[in-house]
């Protein structure tokens, strides 16, 4: 394909990159490799036309324009202002401060916090009932029972045991 055979079409393109996708296009996949098309504006407009031999390598400042198109007038731009305004924002209420949560120090050899608190219960004679350890720390029973056979027995290795009595299902710390 020599580019005296191709010419450019009439037609012209909104953006730079569709004009040179379409000269791409038209030159073939083997023009790809080095530049043999050159775009030009038309106004606000954008076309390609093939670039001879000798052209190849065309000056930097040196642009043909197009026969088919013609060059409009520019239009003097009207400079929008560079500043915008915010719409005005409610001001924000200020934060609350939520009272310090109490962490159990359940001494030196328990867990603080909700852990520490179920393994002295557990700890005691009488051991402790899943309501008793519910009422203490806040969470549900499922979380309780969760916490026994989680963190304390399977990660700590502490061994309970449970005995059902009237009261119901007791916990204790074996040792």
């Amino acid at each position: 394909m020599t580019t005296e055979t191709l010419t450019a079409p009439a037609a012209t393109y909104g953006e730079r990159k569709t004009a040179a996708r379409a000269a791409r296009q038209a030159l073939g996949a083997d023009k790809i490799s080095g530049v043999h098309y050159r775009i030009v504006e038309a106004g606000d407009r954008f076309a390609w036309t093939p670039l001879e031999a000798e052209d190849a390598a065309p000056a930097p400042t040196a642009q043909a324009e197009p026969q088919s198109l013609p060059t409009p007038a520019p239009e003097p731009v009207q400079a929008e202002p560079a500043i915008r305004v915010a719409a005005a924002k409610a001001p924000r209420a200020p934060k609350v401060e939520k009272p310090a949560r109490k962490i159990a120090d359940n001494g030196p050899d328990l867990p603080k916090g909700k852990l520490g608190v179920v393994i002295g219960m557990m700890q005691r004679q009488e051991g402790a009932t899943n309501e008793q350890m519910q009422a203490a720390t806040g969470w549900q029973a499922h979380t309780v029972r969760g916490a026994i056979a989680g963190a304390i027995k399977a990660k700590r290795g502490i061994p309970v045991t449970t005995e059902k009595t009237e009261a119901g299902l007791v916990y204790r710390i074996a040792g």
